[in-house]
């Protein structure tokens, strides 16, 4: 996971903010949230405060597990990446989750194939992720909210459900293309060493 967004940052709703990613959670196998379904107040803590660790009762691990440049601890800037590794048998898909800063509980999400078959898929992986909103806050314009971390207050609680976007909320707040903030690869590993 690397985060490509531009040094300067994006534009949002109420001018520039630079887009942060916080650790987040990978399970291979089942999936821990599901879209239309109320969000578990551990992936809804993800969302909001960019804490994995209520899901680990799901299964699964925190990342990042290995830090790769300059990368040593939240957030996940510009310019930085970590990695994961796991292992999975074919069938099982990659599912993930790692909060998008700038907002009050939208995550950076998906579900991932592994497999074509008995072949281990590789490669650029971005297309299979996407923002969602756990439905646990009110949302905010990007990078600009009070209820924000690093705002001034708590956000508004709202009683939703995981929703999936693409770069306009339910609240028509606007986000940049996923692509151009978050690149998501994946890469086959055969041995210890990798």
């Amino acid at each position: 996971m690397t985060n490509v967004s531009p040094a300067e940052g994006v534009m949002g709703d109420m001018g520039m903010y630079a887009p942060r990613f916080s650790p987040g959670w990978v399970r291979v196998g089942e999936p821990f949230f599901v879209e239309g379904d109320a969000a578990s107040s551990a992936l809804a803590f993800l969302a909001e405060q960019g804490d994995p660790t209520g899901l680990a009762s799901s299964g699964g691990s925190s990342i990042p597990e290995e830090f790769e440049d300059s990368y040593e601890g939240s957030p996940l800037i510009s310019g930085l990446s970590f990695r994961v590794r796991f292992e999975a048998l074919p069938g099982q898909q990659l599912h993930f989750a790692s909060m998008f800063i700038e907002s009050n509980d939208t995550i950076v999400g998906g579900e991932v194939p592994l497999f074509d078959g008995d072949v281990p898929l590789s490669g650029n992986i971005t297309s299979d992720f996407a923002y969602f909103d756990v439905g646990s806050e009110v949302n905010e314009a990007s990078g600009f909210g009070a209820g924000q971390p690093g705002g001034t207050t708590g956000g508004e609680d709202e009683s939703g459900v995981v929703t999936r976007f693409a770069m306009t909320d339910a609240a028509g707040h606007r986000y940049a293309p996923l692509e151009s903030v978050i690149r998501f690869e994946l890469v086959v590993c055969s041995t210890p060493e990798c």
